[in-house]
């Protein structure tokens, strides 16, 4: 499938890495069983620096993942070691936005 998605450079995006994931009609939970990593792994790698998930997602969207995440590689794509503090400051978790099976008792 063809990237449609440009990514911007500078700063991750890691509503738009979710986006172009999710438009080849896979779950973060099933693409990360299908790379073999632990469950909630493409998740984590969303939110905080996570290599090898780091590696496997770009390599499943086909895209370097200094393009992904710039702020964790250096500027000729090498991992930057160690990571900066900010890389692990907080970020909000993603959620599913499928429609809740709840329904309301009056």
């Amino acid at each position: 499938m063809e990237n449609a998605f440009s990514f911007p450079t500078g700063q991750s995006d890691p509503e738009l890495i979710v986006a172009a994931i999710r438009q080849r009609r896979i779950t973060l939970g099933d693409l990360s069983h299908r790379l073999g990593l632990p469950a909630g792994a493409v998740s984590a790698a969303l939110r905080k620096p996570y290599a090898e998930a780091e590696l496997k997602i770009s390599q499943f969207l086909e895209t370097p993942a200094a393009t992904l995440w710039p702020e964790r590689y250096n500027s000729d794509g090498t991992r930057k070691q160690p990571q900066p503090p900010e890389n692990y400051r907080p970020r909000r978790r993603f959620r599913s936005y499928a429609p809740s099976s709840r329904t309301e008792v009056a």
